[in-house]
């Protein structure tokens, strides 16, 4: 008889289903003005992890191919408009990091219970002198979350 690993690692991991910047305000003058919000990502269950093993969580933009392409926010009637932010965790941009096959890494899990908070941050640069009339308006972005148990020991 064959069959599956009973001691196959069995995990759960939570993410939220909205994220919403609010009202983003254009600047009055030129420069680096952030608006942030957090994103957490839980893990629920983690189930016959082996020893050294970690779940990796893994995010890239929808649209995204590869390393240098951004995390957007489109304008839902312009699709010229388009606003990029970043994924900042312990104040250093996630891109700043390795691109994997399905995004930077957002964190890794070694258990239950755990969680990982994140802060998207967008600069409202992008928004200086730009007309609010072509500009103004709602804007909607997809994140895309992968997941793999990988071995973290050699690490």
């Amino acid at each position: 008889t064959v069959g599956e690993n009973e001691n196959k690692a069995s995990y759960v991991i939570q993410i939220p289903d909205t994220v919403d910047f609010g009202k983003i305000q254009q600047p009055e003058t030129e420069g680096n003005v952030y608006s942030t919000h957090d994103i957490t990502v839980s893990c629920i269950q983690a189930d016959n992890l082996a020893a050294g093993n970690a779940i990796a969580v893994l995010v890239k933009d929808a649209t995204a191919t590869g390393n240098t392409d951004p995390f957007l926010l489109t304008h839902n009637t312009n699709k010229d408009c388009a606003l990029t932010y970043e994924i900042m965790n312990n104040d250093a941009s996630i891109q700043n990091g390795t691109w994997y096959a399905n995004g930077f890494l957002f964190n890794l899990f070694t258990g239950a219970g755990q969680e990982a908070t994140d802060k998207l941050r967008l600069n409202r640069n992008q928004l200086y002198n730009k007309d609010l009339s072509v500009w103004g308006g709602q804007y909607t972005g997809t994140l895309n979350f992968y997941t793999r148990v990988r071995n973290v020991s050699a690490q």
